[in-house]
């Protein structure tokens, strides 16, 4: 995982957290904007995890094809 992979989960959870802290003190309403911004970190966390997964299949694959020629 590079670095803004793990910053971008941390900041994820965390806003998260916050989210919920702040939803308990003064409402849903209110700490709507924190849970979009933790779940969008998320979102794009795994975005990015997924695109490394397929690149990193697609360079595997591309080299055993030259293995095999």
């Amino acid at each position: 995982m590079k670095l803004l992979d793990v910053l971008l989960l941390v900041t994820g959870f965390c806003l998260l957290a916050m989210g919920l802290h702040q939803s308990i003190y003064v409402g849903f309403a209110n700490s709507y904007w924190i849970f979009m911004f933790g779940i969008g970190c998320v979102f794009w966390y795994g975005y990015r995890k997924k695109a490394a997964d397929e690149k990193k299949d697609d360079q595997s694959s591309s080299k055993n094809k030259t293995k095999q020629s």
